[in-house]
């Protein structure tokens, strides 16, 4: 099976223009190839393999040749509905400036280290794709591969398979969405009664056409034993994409507690201000599987009830709050997908992939600790979270009252536990240390997964791109 990952492996190859299992965590050595690319297949691979695959999936060989019909493709495929005259004269300027670029005569990468990509990448006993985490390139056998991913889609509280493979769910989800944007643009706004909730610009922008299904792919955690995946559904170009970004950016605002750090700079910022007594202590909550946990009932309730009181929704968008919550149960209804040519449905949680999901986890998160911490008998000093993983402190003894009482919230968001070792717990890529003192020291910690990997320089990108890279 070639996967989404072989897919662009291919395109590496020929954008040309534009393990063994052995049970146990990978413990990398000091040779940064071997941090870089990681073989937990039973195929052995060679110097020269390790280093062409070291590149990365992010690195873009030099073009020989220019994809000339795909750009045209895609600049027609954006014009189509703007009148004639305008559509005409932007094809004609693309193809005059097509016809003045000529790609670099010299390669970036070696002809031996491009053969043997080209022949990994048809070798159809492994499967190659990124690491979970940390841009480390992973070689697995297809075989364990596909039993990990079939492992994942056996769980039915999750997916379902879809019992009559002839009808094909991406068509039929795609005349569904378009008959409901039509709805929703033949009705006048109520915020501006001269205007309709979707004019004929962002109508067109979230009708779909000419669709294709989701794809279903796992990411190795490399850093965990038995090297599980993490389910990903890649969502581009599936009917509902584009009304998944357009209600992500409806709804991103209606983040907000004061519980949620927005990345390390922020986490650091607000805990150096914190100081923990001796009886206290330092833990970390981690929340299970919370893109598939998220009960979809719950998001739309917590959702609908954070647009009734935000007074500023009518600057982002002219939909009414009936029709936002219309669309996004449709989003979250038709989570179809394909994985080795059968159709599947997640009947459970957000796929993880979907614009829009991550939003609605947050929303639920927010949700659960908010009711969770304003009602626990004895409340933390401090929560500080960033998506499923939360840093607290409180006293000791009512740790374990304190870990139960969350778990209590919803039935489908449980909690697991971690707490301090040597007076110091790790929380994204910082390492917070209680001094003797009471105050806390934080430091930068690198997980395991940490590769010292960036975009190679002789990548076949902007100079900018390449210029503005920050190791930190």
């Amino acid at each position: 099976m070639v996967s989404i990952h072989q897919d662009e492996l291919q395109r590496l190859l020929y954008n040309l223009p534009d393990n063994r299992s052995d049970n146990r965590s990978v413990n990398h050595g000091n040779d940064p190839t071997e941090r870089w690319v990681v073989n937990i297949s039973n195929k052995p691979l060679s110097d020269l393999d390790k280093t062409a695959l070291s590149y990365g999936f992010n690195f873009a060989i030099t073009p020989t040749k220019l994809p000339i019909a795909e750009i045209l493709t895609s600049v027609e495929s954006g014009i189509k509905h703007l009148p004639p005259a305008s559509a005409n004269l932007i094809h004609a300027k693309t193809v005059s400036i097509l016809k003045g670029i000529k790609p670099s005569g010299q390669s970036n990468i070696n002809k031996d280290q491009l053969e043997t990509l080209k022949a990994l990448s048809k070798d159809p006993s492994v499967t190659i794709l990124p690491a979970d985490k940390g841009r480390a390139v992973v070689v697995m056998d297809s075989s364990d591969y596909q039993q990990n991913i079939y492992g994942l889609l056996q769980d039915e509280n999750t997916y379902t398979k879809i019992s009559d493979q002839r009808k094909i769910p991406t068509s039929s989800t795609e005349k569904s969405l378009n008959a409901l944007l039509k709805q929703i643009k033949d009705q006048k706004s109520i915020h501006d009664p001269g205007a309709q909730q979707l004019d004929d610009k962002l109508y067109y922008k979230l009708r779909s056409t000419d669709a294709t299904s989701a794809t279903f792919y796992g990411l190795p955690k490399i850093h965990k034993p038995e090297v599980p995946l993490r389910p990903i559904t890649s969502s581009i170009n599936c009917p509902t994409y584009q009304a998944s970004k357009y209600l992500a950016s409806i709804l991103s605002p209606l983040q907000r507690n004061h519980f949620t750090v927005t990345n390390s700079n922020d986490f650091v910022r607000k805990i150096s201000h914190c100081t923990i007594e001796p009886h206290e202590i330092m833990v970390s909550l981690d929340v299970v599987s919370l893109f598939t946990s998220i009960p979809t009932a719950l998001a739309l309730k917590v959702t609908k009830a954070r647009l009734e009181s935000d007074s500023m929704i009518p600057e982002r968008t002219n939909m009414s709050m009936d029709n936002i919550m219309k669309l996004l149960e449709f989003v979250l209804d038709n989570n179809y997908f394909v994985f080795g040519g059968v159709f599947y449905k997640q009947i459970s949680g957000c796929p993880m992939g979907s614009p829009v999901s991550a939003i609605l986890a947050n929303l639920v998160m927010e949700h659960v600790e908010e009711r969770a911490l304003s009602t626990a008998p004895h409340p933390p000093k401090w929560w500080y979270r960033y998506v499923d993983d939360s840093h607290v402190c409180l006293a000791h003894e009512h740790l374990t009252e304190f870990h139960s009482h969350p778990n209590l919230i919803n039935q489908h968001i449980k909690f697991t536990v971690a707490e301090e070792s040597d007076r110091s717990i790790t929380f994204l890529v910082t390492k917070t240390t209680r001094n003797t003192d009471g105050s806390i020291k934080t430091s930068v910690y690198r997980k395991a997964t940490h590769t010292d990997k960036y975009l190679h320089f002789n990548s076949h990108q902007p100079t900018q791109m390449l210029s503005g890279q920050n190791p930190s």
